[in-house]
This record gives structure tokens, C-alpha cells and sequence, in this order.
């Protein structure tokens, strides 16, 4: 007789090994190389089949009786429930045909994919990886027939998503094999592998990739040069296709796992920005930086510009601030640290136009480590004033605890990581950068707002660059609603930890509510609530 947590552990391992099966790709990232040979399928009918999947899983999962079920499982059966709904909610509007913009796609997936989320340990990987390279072509071909339906269905990009494509794509067809990084892996191979073996492998690699490879990315640039950039959408906002508001309230719904409408993220982000922007004058005075965002800026770069002069000086000013300022300072707040070392390398020559930083997951069984990666690209342009909060956000206690990366920043005041007004002043900067996202995201999908009156929003609220402005505000018009995320996890986490502090008094204890909030994973917010309420009401009993 099986027990309701019976049944839910048993569907949720079976829609794990579902997801891994549909999606390749992922089951890469994971460290899952089973299907390490295959790309994911993105066709129409994929999708169709997949949402057939998705309703039985979601039948499945509402019948159990959750009264039954122990509190974890509990939870991750309306973990559970509440993913496949959001599917199913976001699976109407067909984004799939839209596979492809300038920050994601295939064109910059495959070689991460190739390079660093796959095994390279046996004969049998090296067959995997030629094997993948010979289905490349097929995945590449679904770009493009996604694309035409979308067309036909007048479901397509602004060009501020796509512009840069066919560059990216000429960059990635024109590297010189012998550097390329879909090779990379034959610089990994064991001794265990013979020469002989080896070099049969990359005979056949190099020829997919000249003969099928390279041809088919060819193909897919030239579609999107002469077809696809004349039937672009006009107005940069989501809300200007078909359903569009609906859309855009979706994604906001997902993004942000909690309900709010665009009008009162707006006002929100108003509100933050006008907070935030009078704490900055205030440091800026003190240091006699200027009396306006954009002077601040231009006295700040005045003052560190070429602090840095070789993109070794950049790492090491990080691992250093990380391992031996940060790290020795995070028992203090935590209690739970993960076993897997935070590995900080720079970025990879090909993402050299990605952000400052960013992090990528280890795996499970601890095959890869956690990764926090610094663009060291162009040194001289780096600035300290905004080195310490972005690693607070982007290691440790941020995502390499799987923590909230802009909470992770407000933390650093608490563990006394900002020593100058200057590193205050860039801790600021990075939230009224996140506030002043709320404006221009709803402003953009919502209410109307051109790219460039998003820009001179930002220009004059953020200490940005206009450069950085406009590459920000491609983005927002590219991922609707994802940039709203970051302010309001921050201030509901604010919230929550608020309530435990005033409700238990004398009771409460930092660590153990961060242990409370990451014990349960990555959950929607609205779970989060219900989880604090009841880590409350438990030490009340007591």
C-alpha cells in the first residue's frame, strides 16, 4: 500500500526524469549525460506534446491528498502543482517562437554546452559529442521554423532582440578551428583515450562543423537578414502583440511568483528610486562627488578609472575580497554553508560582451563547482566602488547559497563589508539600478514607454553609462518582466524578515531564519510567506 508521500516522491522523480529526457540541454547542465548526444526539440509539435504532459502530470499531482502527506513532501507537492500550472498558464502565448535574441539561443548556447557541460572522460563521451554535432544542424534548422510561424502567427521580436544576431552568429562560423570552442574538448581528453582514437574523433568534428554545421548557422543568419528583420514588431512592449497585456501579466505572475499589476510595480519602483536616489546624494555630498546621479558617476570614473591596469589585477581583487574579506564574515549571519567551494574564474573569451558577473551552478555530484564569473575583459574599466556588492550578489551569501542576490548585497551592510563611502555609494548605486528596472519594465510592456524614454529614465536615475543604459534596456524589452524579479524578492524577504523579528522578539535568530528561508529551496514567494508564518508559529510553542 503506498502512502500519499509515496505517490508524490514517485511523480515528482517521474517528471524529473521527464524533463531531463525533453530537454537535453538541461540534463547537460545538470550533469546528467545520458542524453548528451541529443539537443532538445523545439518544434511546434514538441511543444504541443509537452503540454499533453504537463496536464497529466498536473491530474496526477491534484489527486493525491495533501492532508496526508507530510510537511515536506507537502511542500513539494505544491512546489510541484505550482510549476506545472505556471506552465501551463505561460504555454498559450507560444514564446517558443521567439527561440532566439541576442542574449539567448543557440548560437550562444552550443558552446557553452560543448565546452563545459559535458563529459569528456571515456570513448564512448567523445562519441556523445560527435554524435551532438551531427544532430546540431537539425536544432538549428527549428530556429528557423520557429521563427516563420512566428511570422505567420504575428507572434515576433523588436529588433532591439535580434540586431546583434547575425554578428553573433558570424563571430561564432568565422573562429579558426583550431581555437574554436566547440574543439575545446579535445584539449580535455584523458591518456586513457588513444591518439589514434583522438584524432579520428576530430577529423569527423571538423568536418560536421565546416560541412553541416557552420552551413546551417549560415542559413539561419541569412533568414533572419532578409525575412525575419522585415516583420519585426514595431513598438518595443510585449503588450503590442496579440494578448499582450495578458502576456506581460503572465510573466510578471512568473517572474515574480506573487500578484501585482504593472501599475503598482510602477509606482513601487517610483517610489524606491526617489528613496534611494536621496540616500546617494547624501554620501556623494559627504564626499564631494556632485549633486547629480550622472556627475557622481563622471567624478567616481574620474577617480577609478584605471585602478586597474592588466585583467589579472581584476581576479585577484575579487578572489581576494571574496575568499578572505566575504567568506570568513558569512558564519556570522549563517549557519548552513555549502560543502562545494566557490570557484571565481573570468568569463571565457567568447562571452567577453556578457555582464560584469555572473553565476552558473555546480552539479549535484560535485563534478563542477559553483562558478562566480568576473568580466576582466577590459580592466581598465572596471571599478571597484562596485566590485564588493556585485560579489555579495553574484557568490557568496548570494547565489552560491542560492540566495537572493540583491538581499545578499542589503547583508553586506550588516557584515560591515562596505569600508568606504565609496563602496556604500556603489552598493546604492546597484539597488537604485534595480529599483529604476521596475519603472522602465512596466513603463516599456505596460504603458507605453519608447526605448528612449526608457534610456533617459535611466540615464538620470541610475550611475550607469549610457552605453550600459542601452544594452540594459535591450534586455528589459527582450525578457519582459524578468528584471521586475530582483526589487521585489528583496523587499518581500525585507518583509518577511520584519514580521519574524517584531512577532518573536527576543525569540528571533538571524541564522536560523536564513536557514529557514534556503532549507526550503528555490519556492514562489507566496510558498516562502507560508513557510516564515510557520517557522514562526513553530517557535512560539516552544
Amino acid at each position: 500500500m503506498f502512502t500519499s508521500d509515496d505517490l508524490v516522491l514517485s511523480l515528482c522523480d517521474e517528471v524529473w526524469k521527464w524533463r531531463l529526457k525533453e530537454s537535453p540541454e538541461l540534463a547537460s547542465f545538470c550533469g546528467i549525460h545520458e542524453y548528451d548526444d541529443l539537443w532538445d526539440d523545439i518544434s511546434a509539435e514538441a511543444y504541443t506534446r509537452r503540454e499533453k504532459c504537463v496536464q497529466d502530470f498536473l491530474a496526477k499531482a491534484v489527486a493525491i491528498d495533501i492532508s496526508s502527506c507530510s510537511d515536506k513532501v507537502a511542500l513539494s507537492l505544491t512546489l510541484l502543482i505550482d510549476d506545472l500550472q505556471s506552465y501551463l498558464k505561460g504555454s498559450q502565448f507560444k514564446s517558443y517562437l521567439m527561440p532566439i535574441n541576442y542574449l539567448e539561443g543557440i548560437h550562444n548556447d552550443c558552446n557553452q554546452i560543448i565546452a563545459s557541460y559535458m563529459n569528456y572522460k571515456t570513448k564512448e563521451d567523445f562519441q556523445k559529442y560527435v554524435r551532438r554535432l551531427e544532430n546540431l544542424p537539425k536544432r538549428i534548422a527549428q530556429v528557423e521554423e520557429a521563427l516563420r510561424q512566428g511570422v505567420r502567427e504575428e507572434i515576433v521580436q523588436h529588433s532591439a532582440s535580434v540586431a546583434k544576431v547575425p554578428s553573433q552568429i558570424d563571430e561564432l562560423i568565422h573562429i579558426p578551428l583550431e581555437s574554436h570552442e566547440l574543439l575545446k574538448p579535445f584539449t580535455k581528453a584523458p591518456e586513457s583515450i588513444s591518439k589514434t582514437d583522438l584524432d579520428e574523433f576530430k577529423s569527423k568534428a571538423e568536418d560536421v562543423l565546416t560541412s553541416q554545421v557552420f552551413p546551417a548557422f549560415q542559413k539561419l543568419k541569412n533568414y533572419i537578414e532578409n525575412e525575419y528583420f522585415h516583420n519585426l514588431r514595431p513598438n518595443e512592449g510585449i503588450s503590442s502583440i496579440k494578448d499582450g497585456d495578458q502576456w506581460y501579466q503572465q510573466c510578471l505572475d512568473y517572474h515574480l511568483s506573487c500578484f501585482m499589476t504593472p501599475q503598482q510595480i510602477h509606482d513601487l519602483g517610483l517610489k524606491e528610486v526617489a528613496r534611494i536616489e536621496e540616500q546617494i546624494l547624501k554620501l556623494a555630498e559627504a564626499e564631494g562627488l556632485g549633486q547629480t546621479l550622472p556627475d557622481i558617476l563622471a567624478e567616481i570614473k574620474k577617480r577609478q578609472k584605471h585602478f586597474f591596469t592588466t585583467e589579472e589585477e581584476v581576479l585577484e581583487f575579487v578572489r581576494n575580497l571574496c575568499y578572505n574579506k566575504i567568506r570568513p564574515k558569512i558564519s556570522l549571519l549563517f549557519k548552513d554553508l555549502p560543502d562545494m567551494p566557490m570557484s571565481i574564474q573570468p568569463v571565457p573569451d567568447f562571452m567577453k560582451n556578457s555582464p560584469a558577473g555572473f553565476y552558473y551552478n555546480g552539479t549535484p555530484d560535485g563534478s563542477r563547482s559553483g562558478c562566480y564569473y568576473i568580466n576582466n575583459h577590459n580592466p581598465e574599466d572596471c571599478l571597484p566602488f562596485t566590485l564588493p556588492a556585485l560579489s555579495l550578489h553574484e557568490g557568496e551569501p548570494g547565489h552560491h547559497l542560492q540566495g537572493w542576490g540583491l538581499y545578499s548585497e542589503f547583508l553586506g551592510e550588516e557584515l560591515n563589508i562596505y569600508d568606504s563611502r565609496l563602496d556604500q555609494i556603489g552598493r546604492n548605486s546597484f539597488e537604485i539600478f534595480r529599483a529604476a528596472r521596475l519603472v522602465v519594465d512596466t513603463g516599456i510592456h505596460a504603458l507605453g514607454w519608447s526605448k528612449e524614454k526608457a534610456v533617459e529614465y535611466m540615464e538620470a536615475h541610475t550611475l550607469l553609462l549610457k552605453s550600459e543604459v542601452t544594452n540594459e534596456i535591450d534586455r528589459y524589452i527582450t525578457w519582459p518582466g524578468q528584471a521586475c524579479a530582483y526589487k521585489i524578492g528583496e523587499i518581500k524577504l525585507k518583509e518577511l524578515r520584519q514580521k519574524a523579528q517584531v512577532t518573536l522578539d527576543t525569540q528571533f535568530d538571524m541564522k536560523e531564519f536564513h536557514r529557514c528561508v534556503l532549507s526550503s529551496g528555490s519556492v514562489p514567494l507566496h510558498m516562502l510567506e507560508s513557510i516564515v508564518d510557520q517557522f514562526i508559529t513553530d517557535l512560539q510553542k516552544h
